[in-house]
């Protein structure tokens, strides 16, 4: 008959056998989770990307018009993916304090507007960021998008910081200004008049 001491050491011998390989895949190292500061990031380096490649293409296509639509084509259609990416990030992380950043890329290098909702968001969660001046100096020349109005008006009445006021300001009165002297345009001149007495305001 076998003596207790003699099945106990059996069980811990074959705990042995089950647990060593999960202990030792617990111990493995874990890879970091991907923050949404990374995920900007790596649509900012993607963007970079965009930005090298196309001005490579312009240079090798040689004033070639085939080549330099097809490479416009490209560098629009990325764009728009990467706004698409952008905006879903920004809807989906509307508190957390990287999404400014990815209103910036979106606004800034992208160059794709914010639409109503999304920039509710940076006006209810993100007004005041100390880099919100950036984003006034992107929206600046954004006449007749209402959006960009908004945010703009926003940071000029409540954001914490003095000078980021007057960016705001400043911003309001290139918004206006903008609209006197639209590209390929010719406003009426009382139109313009009106609209520069608006950007004087601000200005």
């Amino acid at each position: 008959m076998r003596s207790p001491q003699f099945w106990i050491a059996l069980f811990l011998g074959g705990m042995c056998v089950v647990l060593t390989p999960l202990l030792m895949r617990a111990a493995e190292p874990v890879a970091p989770a991907e923050t949404l500061a990374s995920r900007i990031d790596a649509l900012a380096k993607r963007q970079e990307e965009r930005e090298r490649k196309f001005r490579s293409e312009l240079r090798a296509a040689k004033r070639d018009l085939e080549k330099v639509s097809a490479a416009n084509k490209v560098y629009y259609d990325e764009a728009s993916q990467l706004a698409t990416e952008l905006k879903t990030l920004i809807a989906e992380n509307a508190t957390d304090s990287a999404t400014f950043q990815a209103a910036l890329l979106l606004v800034g290098d992208v160059g794709y507007p914010l639409n109503d909702d999304l920039a509710s968001i940076v006006i209810d969660h993100h007004l005041a960021n100390p880099d919100f001046g950036k984003l006034c100096f992107y929206l600046r020349y954004r006449y007749g998008d209402p959006a960009a109005l908004r945010i703009l008006a926003a940071a000029s009445e409540k954001h914490p910081q003095a000078e980021v006021r007057g960016q705001a300001l400043f911003a309001l009165g290139d918004y206006y200004r903008s609209g006197a002297f639209p590209f390929g345009i010719v406003v009426p001149e009382e139109r313009q008049k009106t609209l520069l007495d608006q950007a004087s305001k601000y200005y």
